[in-house]
């Protein structure tokens, strides 16, 4: 992906830093330089974190979106009311009728 970081290059600021740093204070370079790695990749992973995060609330928040669409426009639902209010009718229907005693 960056091709600026090769193993020539890496050799030659490997070269440049035993000429400019004592090689006793080297480790320490190292160290340093490792520190401000790990909390480059530790900041990338928490604005990877954040950035999902936010995506997934996005589309929870179209999900639940459907879902109230769904429930307001449900034909099942609107079918159960119907044969409920049906039965309701033949209920009271027999019920109002005169029963034939013998």
């Amino acid at each position: 992906m960056f091709d600026f970081f090769n193993w020539q290059h890496i050799g030659i600021m490997i070269v440049v830093a035993l000429v400019v740093v004592e090689p006793k204070d080297l480790p320490r370079l190292i160290n340093r330089v490792g520190k401000w790695a790990g909390k480059a990749r530790a900041m990338a992973s928490e604005f990877r974190r954040s950035f999902d995060d936010m995506a997934r609330e996005s589309e929870l928040s179209e999900l639940r979106k459907e879902i109230e669409g769904i429930k307001r426009n449900n034909p099942i639902s609107d079918i159960g009311q119907a044969v409920h209010e049906r039965v309701e009718a033949n209920i009271e229907g027999v019920a109002q009728t005169p029963a034939n005693v013998p």
